[in-house]
């Protein structure tokens, strides 16, 4: 059966899907899952408009909670007692039976009100008879409800006041809220939490990353806009383009292994799934989730790895395959994939129906944009068809143009290979009379690879990218120039760039993962640079695209995927869904995957290393 959580922990919110819009707040949003036994448990509602939601919401909302009895709105100061946290309550009526006890499914009915509001009563359970049900001790209320419920009898009815100065109970600050509560009912089926199989050693030694440990994601405060890169206000984050600022979670989840976990190993039945175009470190992040699925005690054949990307799910010839861990060793020493890959095949309620007959639990989908919009999908459907199983998400781009993150995996790799052929291409051009090496690199959207690659490799002249514009005619007159100066010229172009030259009429088609399908500057460029030059110029055209995604991954990269790996494993055993796993700010943290896919990450033209490759070239606007 499948417990739908709620966690509120100081600012950050992990809420069900349909509160977003409802409660218009800014912080990522996750679900969290928990198993139960074959007991009875409630799926909180995900519809924007129930009270429910509302509740569940309460650090984005000023809200209250309480019994819906006819309870005078305020009592004597004398009345409330108050805790070492803060909380402030007093018992209308002692109960009679049994207090709860953590893992206790309890029952509780409620009605709230707001001082900032008169008094204004927020719901009423009891006048619908809809008690909220939770679990005591599994975060899916916010601290200040469980605090308020773990002390009270069966019975009993309970005022509290949670002031406004104490936001780690679950209330933005300055906001003053009371609720009244009256438990119903305290169930002793223990929810099926339990100590993670590393309690006995603290984990190695290392100990455990706490359930509220959180990451700020907005880290410059610029003094005005002018200054560099500021052309997004504070809170809200840029994907790299002007036009383009979106709003800029404050927090994100704080990643690795809980002390707590949601699964029984013994009970696990995972699925690791690779989509989209080649990278290097694909192998690495399935080898690491493999290897530490089996840290955490799941028998080795129940680890499937789907073939050839998400159709593999389903199609007849694509069966899945068993992996174990004799079966991954010294794969990361290779390119490529082991499962296989491809674009597209997202059809997500076959996927889903799949899940639920082969009773997979947790499904790790390594992907780009394209293959976390399906992970995405697949975790929306699963909540919609009560399909329990976490989905956890690994960015993986060769473009490193994933939202937020500090860098993807591969990206390192593809720098480094990227440069020898940079490098090849500057002995080409050194070597003849007019000698101009052209060499064209990946970056579909975005232009990181490009950029990177001619900073690090210190020999480019010109760097063309997609998110800066330039004019064919303006690129020859300084290919001239530099012929002038140097006798030489290497010029590096990402795949993305002039597009908008090659598709004048702005006939784009896309292919199977919804990326638009590009032409090829690089044969573009080496055409009319002859016609420029009529004969005067030896053009050297150099395209190392494929040669740079397949190789195995440097040793940077390969210790990055190994991270990426463990924390997917850890998010799922800690209850998490529809997230994905990434480094912020030198940090490693959980996304929301709906914050990730938001937009394609771009160079940003007014950003400091831009500028700085622009500084070292001395290459002029081109437009």
């Amino acid at each position: 059966m499948l417990q739908r959580s709620v966690r509120l922990a100081g600012n950050f919110v992990m809420i069900s899907s349909g509160c977003i819009n409802t409660c218009k707040v800014r912080q990522p949003w996750f679900s969290k899952l928990g198993r139960v036994g074959q007991d009875k448990s409630v799926r909180l509602k995900a519809a924007a408009n129930t009270r429910r939601d509302i509740l569940n919401c309460s650090s984005a909302l000023f809200i209250s909670i309480g019994a819906g009895h006819a309870l005078p709105l305020e009592a004597l100061a004398d009345d409330f007692i108050t805790t070492p946290t803060g909380l402030k309550y007093y018992d209308i009526r002692k109960g009679t039976g049994p207090s709860p006890v953590q893992g206790n499914l309890v029952e509780v009915h409620w009605s709230g009100y707001t001082k900032g509001y008169q008094g204004k009563r927020i719901d009423n359970t009891s006048a619908r008879d809809d008690p909220y049900e939770f679990r005591l001790g599994s975060h899916q209320a916010i601290p200040a409800f469980e605090e308020a419920v773990q002390s009270m009898q069966v019975g009993g009815i309970r005022r509290v006041e949670v002031p406004g100065e104490h936001p780690e109970l679950g209330y933005p600050r300055n906001r003053s809220q009371r609720f009244t509560d009256e438990l119903i009912s305290s169930d002793m089926k223990i929810f099926k939490y339990r100590d993670s199989p590393f309690v006995v050693d603290d984990n190695r030694g290392g100990g455990f990353v706490g359930d509220r440990d959180k990451v700020r994601l907005h880290t410059v405060e610029y003094e005005s806009a002018g200054s560099a890169g500021a052309f997004c206000a504070d809170g809200v984050m840029s994907n790299g383009d002007e036009e383009g600022c979106l709003m800029l979670p404050e927090w994100a989840i704080r990643s690795g292994p809980r002390r707590t976990v949601y699964h029984n190993p013994k009970e696990v039945l995972a699925a690791v799934v690779t989509c989209g175009g080649l990278c290097p470190g694909l192998n690495d992040v399935v080898q690491n989730i493999v290897y530490t699925l089996h840290d955490h005690g799941v028998p080795e054949d129940n680890i499937l790895g789907i073939r050839y990307g998400l159709r593999g799910f389903y199609e007849r010839d694509a069966k899945p395959i068993t992996l174990t861990r004799s079966l991954v060793d010294g794969i990361h020493l290779k390119g490529g994939t082991m499962l296989g890959t491809s674009r597209g095949g997202a059809n997500v309620k076959e996927i889903v129906r799949r899940i639920d007959l082969w009773g997979l639990n947790m499904v790790f989908v390594v992907g780009g944009n394209g293959g976390n919009a399906a992970a995405h999908a697949i975790a929306e459907e699963c909540q919609a068809k009560g399909v329990v199983c976490n989905v956890v998400g690994v960015p993986k781009s060769i473009d490193n143009d994933i939202l937020l993150v500090d860098r993807c995996f591969g990206f390192e790799t593809a720098v480094e290979e990227a440069q020898r052929a940079l490098l090849a291409a500057k002995v080409e051009a050194s070597s003849a009379y007019h000698g101009l090496g052209l060499v064209k690199l990946m970056g579909r959207q975005s232009g990181f690879i490009a950029m990177q690659s001619s900073m690090s490799s210190g020999v480019v002249d010109a760097c063309l990218i997609p998110e800066m514009g330039f004019s064919i005619d303006k690129l020859c007159d300084y290919v001239a120039q530099v012929f002038e100066r140097k006798g030489h010229c290497v010029v590096c172009v990402a795949e993305g760039a002039g597009q908008d030259i090659l598709n004048s009429q702005g006939n784009i088609q896309t292919d199977a993962s919804g990326n638009p399908i590009l032409q090829d500057i690089g044969l573009h460029l080496r055409s009319e640079l002859k016609k420029y030059f009529k004969g005067d110029a030896d053009i050297k055209y150099i395209d190392p695209t494929y040669m740079i995604r397949a190789i195995p991954t440097t040793s940077n990269d390969r210790v990055y995927c190994k991270v990426l790996g463990q924390n997917a494993v850890h998010a799922a055993f800690a209850g998490y869904t529809d997230c994905t796993v990434g480094m912020v700010n030198t940090h490693y943290v959980y996304l929301p995957i709906s914050t990730i896919i938001q937009a394609p990450r771009k160079v940003n033209p007014k950003g400091s290393r831009w500028n700085r490759l622009m500084t070292s070239m001395q290459q002029p606007r081109l437009i």
